[in-house]
């Protein structure tokens, strides 16, 4: 039990700092969403952790001993897509494919798709929390699967909700196009930093 208690706080600590997924529900919910449409995203963003942790009991990271070419093109691929999301910030491309004009299935597969391509995420529940795995897991150790999902989802419809609050939404949009930039910013250095970490 108090493995299970050890391995849920570290799974709080991942999720709660600042990484790829803050920044994409943060813009989300400060520049293109008003409406409860922003929730399907940050469910596809949940089910993401859950796969991840998930993946970290099967012990999916033995996958990137044995192949570590396979650990290299998951980071690279991740940088990328982040690199694309930052140029897309900019307006270098079409912004027709957002999240929050999707439909339901498509708000929670951009949701899931930004995680699962998180090299933050994968980096973290596959080698940080699959080290400190206990030897022997009972079905307790089942209750992290369920419960980093829900606590992904609460956390960040918390933070979602503090910036899509009137007053504060209001101001944002007033300055939609510098801030989107920013946040442009935070993913292209994410998506770089994690390419130039392939090769240095």
């Amino acid at each position: 039990m108090e493995s299970l208690i050890y391995l849920t706080i570290l799974a709080l600590a991942g999720i709660v700092s600042p990484g790829p997924d803050f920044v994409a529900v943060s813009q989300a919910s400060l520049l293109k969403n008003k409406n409860k449409s922003i929730y399907l995203f940050i469910l596809g963003i949940a089910i993401g952790n859950g796969f991840w942790v998930f993946g970290a009991l099967l012990g999916i990271e033995r996958v990137f001993h044995t192949y570590p070419q396979a650990l290299y093109l998951l980071k690279l691929c991740g940088g990328l897509y982040l690199c694309y999301l930052g140029l897309k910030s900019f307006g270098l491309f079409s912004s027709s494919a957002n999240p929050n004009n999707a439909a339901l299935f498509g708000g929670v597969y951009k949701g899931l798709w930004v995680t699962l391509s998180n090299p933050k995420a994968a980096l973290f529940y596959l080698a940080i929390l699959s080290a400190n795995l206990p030897k022997n897991m009972d079905k307790s150790i089942f209750f992290l699967i369920i419960s980093v999902p829900v606590v992904t989802f609460i956390w960040f419809s918390f933070i979602s909700s503090i910036l899509r609050y009137k007053n504060v939404y209001s101001f944002i949009q007033s300055k939609e196009a510098s801030i989107n930039k920013v946040f442009g910013a935070f993913f292209l250095y994410f998506g770089c930093f994690q390419i130039v970490k392939i090769y240095f």
